[in-house]
């Protein structure tokens, strides 16, 4: 019986340990449950919107909808830095605020020729200096009266460099111009002042490779745009006297030899290389359309619509390969541009004048 009695106390102690580590699980399972939903509760974490392949980028759209800084832009170029930035630029701008309902008044507005902003993440920072309370240009011409245009840029020997466009007061193209910037400081350091060479835009856009940067640009004639391309050794940009020049076959010293490689009416576009091919991409009144060629300096194909843009008074397509997707979708501004008579349709809705933002694989 002593023995019976021993084995019963210890199989309804073992029963009792059971339970009450039943008992501790169940709490400890309720208070994970419990600690869980108060977690979810105080995630600030912002949404993510997903990205659509081959349809409006609505992140970029969101992130772009400015009330407080950049709120009204044109001209829209990236460069990619190497430390996970991307310096944005832009021609003639407004910085300034916005009203809840996206209206603006010219007292709340700084109008300025060139803009520098930088991002970094989801934030964004304009880097044009104040002075004596206005909003400088973020570049200006050393001649009086004229004016420079931002176009495209790249890193290189340690600095960033901005191709800029020089106009005179009537608009007239006169030449293209370097301006320097500090890495990672991103502050002014100079203009170097280039010849004018055939009334070459050199620099709507830059493509490098391990041996030399190479500049495209425009030739306008009247409504009439013709591409050409010119280039100069990695780290030399500035040295103007060393550029060569595409004559339709190789690459010559003699500027007036140059050869136009594709014929357009855009006055903004990208180079891309993708896969083994190159492709140039641009906007034909409201299609965006890659032309394709097996070299960079071409022969380009026919072109293809890769999508069409639904909004009026639009333009200036441009590929910011920076932010291509694992799934190969690049991302690709084009700016809205109705700013009415007097700005007035501008200063009633400022994303009137600003870029918008799509995806697509450039197939």
């Amino acid at each position: 019986m002593k023995v019976f009695k021993i084995i019963i106390e210890h199989y309804f102690t073992r029963i009792a340990s059971h339970i009450k580590l039943f008992n501790f699980m169940k709490k400890s399972i309720l208070f994970a449950l419990f600690l869980t939903i108060i977690l979810i509760a105080c995630d600030k974490t912002p949404d993510v919107i997903p990205i659509v392949p081959n349809a409006p980028d609505e992140e970029f759209n969101k992130l772009f909808t400015f009330s407080d800084g950049l709120v009204g832009s044109s001209s829209t170029h990236s460069v990619a830095l190497p430390d996970g930035r991307t310096l944005w630029l832009f021609s003639d701008s407004f910085i300034g605020k916005a009203n809840a309902d996206r209206s603006t008044t010219i007292d709340k507005i700084n109008s300025v020729k060139n803009v520098g902003m930088i991002q970094s993440g989801t934030s964004f920072q304009v880097i044009n200096i104040t002075e004596n309370g206005k909003i400088k240009n973020l570049v200006d011409a050393t001649a009086s009266g004229n004016s420079l245009s931002v176009a495209h840029g790249t890193l290189s020997g340690g600095v960033i460099e901005i191709l800029v466009h020089e106009y005179n007061i009537t608009q007239r193209y006169l030449r293209p111009q370097i301006a320097t910037f500090s890495f990672p400081a991103l502050k002014f350091t100079g203009l170097t002042e280039l010849k004018p060479l055939n009334t070459i835009s050199y620099g709507d856009y830059i493509l490098s490779d391990e041996n030399y940067h190479y500049l495209f640009g425009r030739e306008t004639r009247g409504s009439a745009i013709r591409i050409h391309v010119a280039r100069a050794a990695l780290g030399k940009l500035a040295n103007q006297p060393l550029w060569q020049y595409f004559n339709g076959i190789t690459f010559v010293d003699d500027a007036a030899a140059t050869q136009p490689i594709l014929g357009t009416s855009a006055k903004q576009f990208s180079v891309v290389k993708d896969g083994d091919k190159f492709k140039i991409i641009l906007q034909k009144d409201n299609n965006v359309v890659a032309y394709t060629a097996p070299l960079l300096v071409g022969p380009y194909d026919a072109g293809k619509t890769l999508f069409s843009i639904a909004a009026k008074n639009t333009s200036n397509a441009f590929v910011h390969s920076q932010f291509l997707t694992k799934e190969g979708q690049h991302l690709i501004s084009y700016d809205i541009q109705n700013l009415g008579s007097q700005n007035q349709d501008y200063l009633k809705n400022i994303d009137l004048f600003r870029p918008k933002f799509y995806r697509h694989d450039l197939k």
